[in-house]
């Protein structure tokens, strides 16, 4: 789970923060301040085009692409590479915007109270990563009692037929597993990618060597880099990729940490201290960049790579933070973009 801000007492139309969020399938998201505006919620594959996405407001259980009001909000964005609160329209009064992603339950209607809304009949019925054929007799997902007839069964994505009688999928009462490779939940030994970007302010103040680069809350990346909480790893590879393209292209260092470190302002001076240092991880250089549209300025793109890593970690919340540093003078463009992604092999 990770928490972001797109707008902060925000006075005008605008994009706002555009977050990545392959890695999630749900955000929810809470409004304040009192103004006259409207806000769309929108997604994008890869932050070319971006469409409207229906959101569930929490108080009245009704859906709608916009909102106009203060209040509490959850959006599905299974399939979508970016998201964003886009701030449509503007009238008067502040428009505040924070957002929590993770990977709770979506693509099925609630009610107001967050419980599921489904009529399973006999045949084919999907919960969530659930799919099971249930015939006549007691049905219920949820507190599910399940008996497995000899095949292929497996615990976690469930695929099974059910005889008739009383079944349960979601607290599933195993009585036995035959000695085989089959294994209750994952056992790690997988590679993900994890990701984070920042959206930084809309100036184009010149940044000295030692700068913290940040958007403009400012906010620590985090990259949920673990199955589980206390989970481990190593981190072999890493990339960032810049939405400009100056010619003299920034000189970055990442630095990782296991304990949420303290952030300085955009383009103010990092200046850790011994508590936050002794949390480092690692860091990751980003000084040699692959030109992607060779365009000048804001209108190109680009890219550095990191391979070869060996970074170990091993954070109690299943997140390692990072904090994006420039080792050189560099020029920026206005809110410009930079997304790093983190290649993991957790453990």
């Amino acid at each position: 789970m990770i928490q972001k801000s797109f707008h902060e007492n925000a006075v005008a139309t605008a994009n706002g923060t555009q977050v990545l969020v392959a890695a999630y399938n749900s955000v929810g998201l809470q409004l304040t301040g009192t103004f006259v505006g409207t806000t769309i919620f929108e997604g994008s594959i890869g932050g070319g085009e971006w469409v409207a996405v229906q959101g569930i407001n929490r108080s009245t259980g009704e859906a709608s692409t916009t909102a106009t009001a203060a209040g509490f909000y959850v959006v599905p964005i299974t399939g979508f590479g970016m998201f964003r609160v886009r701030i449509s329209a503007y009238t008067s009064g502040t428009i505040t915007v924070n957002g929590v992603f993770g990977h709770g339950l979506t693509g099925v209607p609630v009610d107001v109270s967050g419980n599921v809304i489904a009529t399973l009949a006999a045949g084919n019925a999907h919960i969530g990563e659930v799919a099971a054929i249930l015939l006549a007799g007691n049905a219920d997902i949820g507190n599910v009692v399940a008996t497995l007839a000899a095949g292929n069964e497996s615990i976690g994505e469930v695929t099974a037929n059910l005889a008739a009688g009383t079944k349960n999928i979601g607290d599933v009462d195993v009585l036995s597993v035959p000695a085989t490779e089959l294994h209750l939940g994952g056992v790690g030994g997988s590679t993900i990618l994890a990701s984070d970007s920042y959206t930084r302010p809309d100036n184009v103040t010149q940044y000295a060597a030692g700068d913290q680069v940040a958007n403009g809350v400012p906010d620590v990346l985090e990259f949920a880099v673990s199955r589980i909480d206390g989970g481990t790893g190593v981190i072999i590879h890493a990339s960032c990729t810049d939405t400009a393209n100056q010619a003299t292209k920034p000189d970055l260092r990442l630095y990782l940490f296991d304990t949420l470190p303290t952030i300085a302002a955009d383009n103010a001076p990092w200046t850790p201290s011994d508590a936050d240092m002794v949390n480092i991880v690692g860091y990751v250089e980003f000084s040699a960049w692959e030109i992607g549209l060779a365009t000048a300025g804001a209108d190109g793109n680009c890219v550095s790579l990191a391979t070869n890593l060996q970074i170990p970690f091993d954070c109690t919340n299943g997140v390692v933070y990072g904090l994006l540093v420039v080792r050189n003078a560099y020029t920026p463009v206005s809110a410009e973009v930079f997304s790093l992604r983190l290649g993991v092999l957790q453990d």
